[in-house]
């Protein structure tokens, strides 16, 4: 039996009056791959250690948007990600996705940290 979705974040922000909606899902991570031609995991630990690229972030927004906003460009993305709240909104997703966990030992979880 099927459980509810282990990996879904979603963020919403308001950019000019209008709201979007990002869903970070196997769909989106897929995507993100697809366009890079990296792995989440090399895209995630680059973020994690403040080596991540623009071009990264602009690709996991994109196909963050796809689900809900299907008609949606890199360039809109762009647009976006020049709003603080952009970037936010984007790191909310991701964190949401990948939510920390603790070990019975008090220690953080494999989780993927959400980018900086």
């Amino acid at each position: 039996m099927a459980k509810g979705n282990r990996i879904r974040g979603e963020a919403s922000v308001v950019i000019e009056g209008k709201t979007y909606t990002i869903v970070i899902d196997m769909n989106a991570i897929a995507g993100v791959e697809d366009a890079t031609n990296s792995s989440w995991a090399l895209i995630a630990g680059r973020m994690a250690n403040d080596l991540g690229r623009f071009s990264d972030m602009r690709h996991i927004l994109h196909q963050g948007l796809l689900r809900n906003h299907p008609d949606a460009t890199l360039t809109l993305a762009g647009d976006i990600l020049s709003y603080d709240d952009g970037m936010e909104a984007v790191s909310k997703a991701i964190a949401a996705a990948f939510p920390q966990e603790e070990n019975s030992d008090g220690e953080s979880g494999n989780a993927i940290p959400a980018a900086k």
